[in-house]
């Protein structure tokens, strides 16, 4: 395991009609151009995670003073909707690999996972945090810091978002 700290920013405008006529639980219902969007920002990702310019992660390091930074940031709206971190696929059976002297008492398994980062008040207003076992259930966790969402009853919006993506997944 590894940490790697880096970040891409991708701006998607989606037209108020063209919301307004997607059916959001219905794959079906998107266009041409909402794939082609998809296929572009798939490959952005791709581009992104193999260089190291235009990380902002990196750059923090250029700051002499942290705290005056942060207080101005924490002041401006957020400039992103929403932030995906997909760890990934976690394979337990790559660090247990089998030996002669083990016997099937001292093996271990890994059914589940779970990964989450706490929310940020200089990030997005919320956080999708994606995580598996290889062969197991996907898991997702939703983070968001409170006052950033811009609604009265936040953790309802976070359950509809989050019943929008189970939605989702169940059409693919």
């Amino acid at each position: 395991m590894a940490n790697y700290a880096s970040g891409t920013t991708e701006t998607i405008h989606i037209l108020s009609k063209q919301n307004q006529d997607h059916d959001l639980a219905s794959p079906e219902s998107f266009t041409d151009e909402d794939w082609a969007t998809a296929r572009r920002l798939t490959e952005r990702l791709s581009e992104a995670s193999n260089t190291l310019a235009d990380q902002p992660v990196a750059l923090l390091k250029y700051l002499s003073d942290f705290r005056d930074w942060t207080t101005r940031q924490v002041a401006k709206p957020a400039d992103s909707s929403f932030e995906l971190s997909n760890v990934g696929s976690f394979n337990a059976a790559s660090f247990n690999p089998p030996q002669p002297h083990r016997t099937a008492e001292g093996d271990w398994s890994l059914r589940d996972i779970v990964f989450s980062q706490s929310a940020n008040a200089l990030g997005a207003p919320f956080n999708v945090n994606v995580a598996s076992t290889k062969g197991g259930p996907l898991a997702i966790v939703l983070t968001w810091w409170p006052g950033m969402l811009g609604v009265e009853v936040e953790e309802s919006l976070m359950d509809d978002v989050a019943d929008g993506l189970v939605d989702q997944i169940a059409h693919v």
